[in-house]
């Protein structure tokens, strides 16, 4: 993803990871304690805590529901472009999230309504991605076919990695 894609965004907080990713120096492999709590190993360069004191953390993209997976998006809505696509189950590194006033899944269950927009690395560079599609650890596809109450282990968000603040 191009830099002058992400400043067009009228955010503040997005500015501030595109000036995070770009200030941070190229790193090696470095271990590091998530807001969620997982380890994390980053080799890219925008692997710098934010200033709230956010630590990047791991997320998976969703096997749970069909369709599985998760796709990336250069501003935070279910109507942007999409720049990125993630297998199920793939391990993705976020920096922070957005929330968003209105949920991009109103009709989902609680929980998977798609309030937060995680900043996620990418081979595109950063991009979003809807909290709806993310779990916190690996998961297994539903046998009920969808109808399962069992959404999967959620992402619990910190304060710190809040980017609206």
């Amino acid at each position: 993803m191009k830099v002058a894609a992400m400043n067009r965004i009228p955010s503040k907080n997005v500015y501030h990871a595109v000036a995070l990713r770009a200030a941070a120096p190229a790193m090696a492999l470095l271990a590091l304690q998530g807001c969620n709590g997982q380890p994390v190993e980053s080799q890219s360069a925008g692997s710098a805590p934010t200033e709230q004191g956010c630590e990047p953390f791991v997320i998976y993209a969703q096997n749970r529901f069909q369709p599985a997976g998760a796709a990336g998006r250069v501003e935070p809505s279910i109507d942007a472009a999409q720049t990125a696509s993630f297998a199920a189950n793939q391990e993705l590194t976020a920096i922070g999230y957005i929330k968003a006033e209105t949920p991009a899944y109103p009709h989902n269950d609680p929980g998977i309504q798609g309030y937060l927009w995680y900043l996620v690395q990418s081979n595109a560079g950063l991009v979003y991605v809807n909290d709806a599609a993310v779990r916190a650890a690996t998961t297994e596809q539903d046998p009920t076919g969808g109808y399962s109450d069992d959404l999967g282990p959620l992402v619990t968000s910190d304060e710190n990695c809040d980017l609206n603040k």
